[in-house]
């Protein structure tokens, strides 16, 4: 009975996967198509103006999931308890704040536009760029911060292939108008930025159409009076995805100084690289995970626990087995890889391929981290994820850099990683024990 229970949930899982890993390889190969058209259309210093930038996109993101993990984890839950009216409060909730807080991000980030990319670590040599590709970015972040939500809020409403199709249609956008803009137009770093700041709109649009139907499970309420309690208890649930996203942007952030205190632009070019590649490798982490996340809320809101812990145990499986194909790729063909970007440079493809190498042995434990977070939201255990954010993305990275910069100087840089989160693993595991007894 427990064989065929699995194999129910297993199906069940790849219904969300499929789809979802779809769309997070679509967004996952305009990422890279970026950094692609910025080699060819900038060089080494545009690579390395879009690394400076870069932090921008995990704090959208960071926003975005805040409030759409913690959205779909409570709308999962309530189906679990049949709760028709908590699912559309959570709904009408999540969509008010994303407009309010992501439109005055916006205006701020507008009016402070030369201190924002200052404070990024814009040096002299690389203002010029920076505010280039920041500009048009910048002037999206309304737009970003939906996009990143979109996906979560389509999936709670059971519409995994719409959610593909939304991400699709704005990262194919992306790829075409980057060929447009940079090859045709050639209007270099601008251009690129353009692009992607056109290709959150598409996807919105797109789930626009479809999203508000007779066919939907949760509807935007207009006239629902605002839960503040309910609000704090969104915040608090989807916190964790949230840290973990500032967090990969802090890593960016703190990674950027140090580099060019101990090198100089060029390493930083090496470094937009690796960083765009993990950029990658955390959106299909996440891509697991979120497929996961509807599965456990929703059977923990039925008091299903068996079924709990097989969505967990086989979203763990399939994404350690990934993690291995991942890697043997990044071991065996490092060099195909950074060739794309390199445009030619020998001596930073060589740099790059040394960087890939042993900054990604971190793919193992990065993945079984990310189906730990979401899980401990999952099951409304909120203080475990952010607790997990808070040690992995800051804490113990600052240890690492501490111990392994000053000795291994750039091979320390790209091994920090591994060493936060392998520790945040380990600790990670031992918190999901103490729960199971």
């Amino acid at each position: 009975m427990l064989c065929l229970q699995n194999k129910k949930i297993a199906k069940q899982y790849r219904g969300y996967l499929i789809p979802t890993l779809i769309a997070v390889l679509a967004n996952s190969l305009y990422c890279l198509v970026d950094v692609y058209f910025i080699a060819k259309g900038a060089g080494d210093i545009g690579l390395a103006a879009l690394n400076i930038v870069m932090p921008m996109y995990t704090f959208y993101s960071c926003v975005g999931l805040l409030f759409a993990v913690g959205t779909s984890t409570i709308i999962s839950i309530a189906k679990g308890k049949q709760d028709e009216n908590l699912k559309n409060q959570a709904f009408t909730i999540c969509i008010k704040s994303l407009l309010g807080i992501g439109g005055v991000l916006t205006v701020l980030g507008l009016i402070f536009l030369k201190p924002l990319a200052i404070f990024l670590g814009a040096s002299d040599a690389l203002l010029p760029a920076v505010l280039q590709y920041l500009a048009p970015v910048q002037s999206s972040c309304l737009a970003f911060i939906c996009m990143y939500a979109t996906p979560l809020l389509l999936r709670s409403d059971e519409k995994p292939k719409l959610a593909m199709q939304a991400m699709l249609v704005g990262n194919f956008s992306n790829i075409i108008l980057d060929y447009i803009f940079v090859m045709v137009f050639h209007m270099g770093i601008f251009g690129a930025a353009l692009a992607t700041a056109i290709a959150p709109y598409l996807t919105i649009l797109w789930a626009m159409t479809c999203f508000w139907k007779k066919t939907n499970t949760i509807f935007y309420k207009r006239r629902m009076k605002f839960d503040f309690p309910l609000w704090y208890k969104i915040i608090r649930t989807g916190f964790g995805s949230g840290v973990m996203e500032l967090s990969a942007g802090i890593v960016i952030f703190v990674f950027n100084f140090v580099i060019l205190y101990i090198a100089d632009e060029q390493a930083l070019a090496v470094f937009a690289i690796i960083t765009n590649i993990a950029y990658v490798c955390k959106g299909l982490f996440n891509g697991f995970a979120q497929a996961a996340q509807p599965l456990i809320a929703t059977n923990y809101g039925a008091h299903n626990m068996e079924d709990v812990q097989n969505s967990f145990s086989i979203s763990l499986s399939y994404i350690l087995c990934f993690s291995l194909f991942l890697y043997s790729l990044f071991f065996f063909f490092p060099k195909a890889i950074a060739s794309c970007f390199t445009n030619g440079n020998y001596e930073l493809l060589d740099l790059s391929v040394r960087g890939i190498r042993i900054y990604f042995l971190s793919v193992f434990a990065m993945g079984a981290n990310t189906i730990y977070m979401y899980y401990f939201q999952s099951v409304e255990q909120a203080k475990f994820a952010i607790f997990l954010a808070i040690l992995k993305g800051i804490v113990l990275l600052a240890i690492s850099m501490i111990i392994f910069v000053p000795l291994l100087q750039m091979d320390g840089v790209w091994f920090c990683i591994t060493a936060a989160e392998s520790s945040s693993f380990f600790i990670a595991y031992q918190m999901k024990k103490r729960m199971s007894k």
